[in-house]
Parts: C-alpha cells; structure tokens; sequence
C-alpha cells in the first residue's frame, strides 16, 4: 500500500514495508511524517538563519551559493577571483536547493550556483532558474567508519546483525536517493533495513555520528570523509558504487550577467587548478590529480538534448546544459 506526502510542489511516497527510522528512532504511519516534517523545518529554519544573516550583501558584490563540501576550494576561488578582478564576492556555504531556491523565491540576488549534483541542477534548468549548468568534478561514495574502529571492515560486513548504520534520507537527499541505488545493486537493500539507526538530513549529521561513535558507518562522499580526520573509509566496490557530477551554474536574472559570466570562466579555468589541489578528481580526466592546462572553453562545449550527464556517460560533446536543452520529466 502506497501513501503519498505532499510538501508543498514536492511529492514523497514510501511504502508500508518501507517506513525506516528519522533520527535513530522507527516511526510508523502519520508519526513518521511528522518526525520528517519536524526535522525539515527544523533544519529549514536553522538555514533560514544563516541565510539570512548575510544581510550586508551589496548591490553591486557576485552572490555565490556552494555546497559545504566544496567551501574550502571555493574560498580560494573565490579571493583568487577578487584579487584578479577587483570586485567583491558574497558566498553562502548553505548551498542547498530549497535554501537557494528560496532566496530566489523571494525576489533575492544569487548569481552563481554549486550544488552537489547534476540532478538538482537539471531542475534548476527546467524550471529557468538557472541559464547554464557546467560539471566539473565527480563525487565518490564511500563508507565512512569511526577511526580505528573494528566494525566494519569492508562493504558488506554492514549487513552483519546489530551494526548501526545511518544514511542521507532516502526520500529527500541526493545522497540518500544514492544509497538506495547502491544497496540495491549489491543485493542487500532490504536486508540491511534493521540495521539502519538514522536517516540524516545532511551529510554534517551523519559525520558527526559517525566521528562520535553513534554509529558505527555511514555512507557519504569521498570529499566529505577526507576533510574529517576523525574517521576511517571503507572502500564500497566499484560494481555497487554510485559516481556523481558536481556543477557550476549560473543563475537566471542576474543584474550582473558579464561579471556572472566572467566568474564562470575563470571557476572552469583557473578555479580548476584550486580544485585538483583541494584533491578533487575532475572530470576532464575522470582520475585523480584532474586536467592540465585547463580552459574553460574545454569544459562549455555544445550543449545537449534531453540527456542526462553523469560522470560515466559524460563525453566531449556533452558538457553544458541549457535550460532548453534540460530533460524534462513530469
């Protein structure tokens, strides 16, 4: 039997066999809607809060919102870019969809855009939000154990009985909807749903977890355990494991389109240098240590037609999207 959830303009359906814990405890029927709703405003609200405490953002100042993940490259991409350009970028580090999507919503400048997958940025495209969506990087999945922790050893020891596991929210988080992918292709999704304690909201929460030995793994990204030095990575096989695309986008009714374009330009050319430093593998080589020479002309090529790009399918001629070219799904 399905039930279905409306959250505003966003749908979520779950089955009765699927009701799985938020927050390290099991829910089920109307009480598991209200623990989920509970969470998503709570941690709408505490966005709301950083969001807008950038209240001394100036007019003429390039607005860019990126993931937490990327914060440390981007920073650097963006002082390299003031010191070059004498301008001044405003950067929000709570760059997820609702929280920029909200922004615009509500009539506020956001020019340049860096989620954490290509699925976030196509709706973006498809809703004219965004005028250009250009991946740069791979994300790598991964597991994530507490550090020197003997738990886990390797991918499928999670499916032993009594391990405690926490993953992304499989309805409402990329990594989350990725997980379910991965446990599926290794057989195991429904065999492993006891031992799943939490459903986080956000990567930060499931490391956080992991690091204090709440859990004993975590299924994240690559990017995100390397910048933690409180945990162990269990490698997951390259058969079962789920790659993704991470994106530059530039946002639709900028007032400042050149300035917006030349951020862009120099994001994909010497911004990829930061990147490959920062260990990121990118995509002009699909391996680790990224491209050289790197310009941003060999990223934005000709656009494509109803395709979705992923790092596997990704090829010379199908590295930019436009918002006429996005897929469109019903």
């Amino acid at each position: 039997m399905w039930e279905e959830i409306m959250i505003e303009e966003y749908n979520f359906k779950y089955s009765e066999d699927e009701k799985l814990p938020v927050g390290g405890v099991r829910f089920s029927g109307s009480n598991l809607f209200s623990a989920g709703a509970a969470a998503l405003l709570v941690c709408s609200l505490f966005f709301q809060q950083l969001v807008f405490a950038d209240v001394a953002i100036a007019q003429d100042n390039l607005v860019v919102y990126a993931i937490a993940a990327a914060k440390d490259a981007v920073k650097k991409v963006n002082k390299a870019f003031e010191k070059q350009n004498n301008v001044s970028v405003d950067a929000n580090y709570v760059g997820c969809f609702a929280t920029v999507s909200q922004q615009l919503k509500a009539g506020n400048q956001v020019d340049v855009f860096i989620p954490g997958s290509m699925d976030i940025a196509e709706v973006m495209l498809r809703d004219r939000m965004a005028i250009s969506a250009v991946p740069f990087a791979v994300n790598r999945t991964c597991l994530v154990i507490p550090k020197g922790s003997g738990v886990v050893r390797e991918f499928m020891d999670i499916t032993r009985p009594g391990v405690r596991l926490a993953f992304g929210n499989f309805k409402v988080t990329p990594i989350g909807k990725y997980s379910v992918e991965i446990l599926k292709k290794a057989g195991i999704y429904r065999k492993i749903r006891r031992n799943i304690t939490t459903q986080a909201l956000c990567i930060d929460m499931m490391m956080t977890y992991v690091e204090q030995g709440n859990v004993d793994a975590a299924l994240v990204w690559e990017k995100d355990a390397r910048n933690s030095g409180k945990v162990d990575v269990v490698a997951i096989p390259d058969e079962f494991s789920v790659n993704e695309t991470i994106p530059i986008c530039l946002l639709a009714g900028s007032s400042r389109p050149e300035l917006q374009k030349d951020y862009e330009k120099f994001f994909l050319s010497r911004g990829m240098e930061i990147f490959r430093e920062g260990g990121y593998d990118l995509l002009e080589s699909g391996e680790k240590g990224g491209p050289t020479g790197t310009t941003s002309e060999s990223f934005r090529t000709a656009s494509i037609s109803g395709k979705v790009l992923t790092a596997e399918s990704l090829s010379p001629g199908d590295k930019v999207l436009t918002a006429e070219s996005a897929p469109v799904t019903e």
